[in-house]
């Protein structure tokens, strides 16, 4: 058995709170089928944090992860569990559920597809808040694009990024 642990903490203040799904699946083009799975869990998080005991991957079949958060966000990962003994979740290899190989991609930042649909010419902005336990939270504006600086930018929080 090996043990999968996980920390899901928001920028801000205390660990999310919801269950993960650990559930069994096979790769839909994969040519071995296990005849028995192991049974599918679900682990509340408390703070944030999860620790689930599951049998390592064989071959033809991964973990599939189910995230559904009291936030409303619901999403679906795929891992190979190794036979280790405690690993964290985010050190787990992710596959493509349709073949199990691994996806070798790495999430781009959010706004990453903010900034690539700014036409040309143009300038985007794009609020972010900040702040830890010990500072407020505080706005800050980005502002990206355009051969000019925008003349309605804050004084001291704004920030203009020039199109190049």
């Amino acid at each position: 058995m090996t043990t999968v642990t996980a920390s899901l903490i928001p920028l801000f203040g205390t660990g999310v709170r919801g269950y993960l799904r650990f559930f069994p699946t096979i790769g839909w083009e994969s040519p071995e089928i296990p005849e028995v799975y192991p049974p599918e869990q679900f682990v509340k998080l408390v703070n944030g944090a999860v620790s689930v005991e599951l049998e390592p991957s064989g071959p033809g079949w991964a973990w599939g992860v189910e995230y559904r958060l009291y936030t409303l966000e619901h999403w679906t990962e795929y891992y190979v569990v190794p036979d280790t003994g405690t690993i964290n979740l985010s050190d787990l290899v992710q596959v493509d559920v349709s073949t199990l190989e691994p996806t070798n991609e790495e999430p781009a930042p959010a706004w990453y597809s903010y900034v690539d649909s700014v036409v040309a010419g143009t300038v985007g902005k794009v609020q972010v808040v900040t702040g830890s336990e010990s500072r407020p939270a505080f706005p800050s504006v980005f502002w990206i694009g355009g051969e000019t600086q925008p003349v309605n930018m804050a004084e001291n929080t704004d920030v203009w990024f020039k199109a190049t």
